[in-house]
């Protein structure tokens, strides 16, 4: 092999190794992003549903940086289950 065929080889060798690095650290950031978290808020002694509903504003604007969803699942007497995704 000439010396252009080594600098060449050389060359893109060190094209490819950050290449092959950054392609795996995106592949884990998609892998880490389709994972959802649920969890389930139950609030007991609420006096009226407009205090629920003021939470659930109250979360949605304070959570909306992080992408926080609020979704109201069960609605009883006694308790409220909001859904928190």
């Amino acid at each position: 092999m000439d010396q252009k065929g080594i600098n060449s080889a050389i060359a893109s060798a060190l094209y490819r190794a950050p290449l092959d690095a950054f392609q795996k650290l995106v592949k884990k950031a998609e892998e880490n992003s389709k994972s959802v978290r649920l969890e389930r808020l139950i609030i007991r002694g609420n006096k009226n549903l407009d205090d629920v509903l003021s939470l659930m504003t109250l979360l949605k604007q304070e959570g909306a940086s992080l992408g926080l969803i609020t979704q109201l699942d069960l609605l009883t007497q006694t308790e409220v289950h909001l859904l928190c995704f």
